[in-house]
């Protein structure tokens, strides 16, 4: 009865669990571009975790394989992938709006660049 409490509550936990600390690292200032990527890889590795010792069908216990392709999906799909989204939206709207001189440049191009990669 416990397990299947446990079992059916985790997801839910994990996934409020996340939230939760997504909402914490923004109220203490962390940045947009970097937190909600610090909650998914803290979350996800649970999920696997969980997927690992309280499957829903015992069939289903995942194997080592499974368990490496479940990391390169959430790898890839959910932290890879949406970051190459966002930053080639930017780059099409830059290019875009610099066409009609809609750009504020206010980006400090002439310090060096480890300076720009800190900033």
């Amino acid at each position: 009865m416990v397990t299947k409490a446990v079992r059916f509550g985790a997801y839910p936990v994990l996934l409020g669990g996340a939230l939760f600390l997504l909402w914490a690292l923004l109220r203490a200032h962390a940045s947009l571009s970097w937190a909600p990527y610090a909650a998914v890889a803290i979350a996800g590795p649970l999920v696997v975790v969980t997927e690992r010792l309280l499957p829903y069908r015992a069939n289903w216990i995942p194997n080592a394989k499974d368990l490496i392709d479940d990391g390169i999906y959430m790898a890839v799909v959910q932290l890879a992938l949406p970051l190459a989204l966002a930053w080639t939206t930017v780059l099409i709207a830059q290019r875009l709006l610099s066409g009609a001189s809609l750009v504020l440049a206010i980006w400090p191009t002439q310090w060096p660049i480890l300076a720009q990669l800190f900033l």
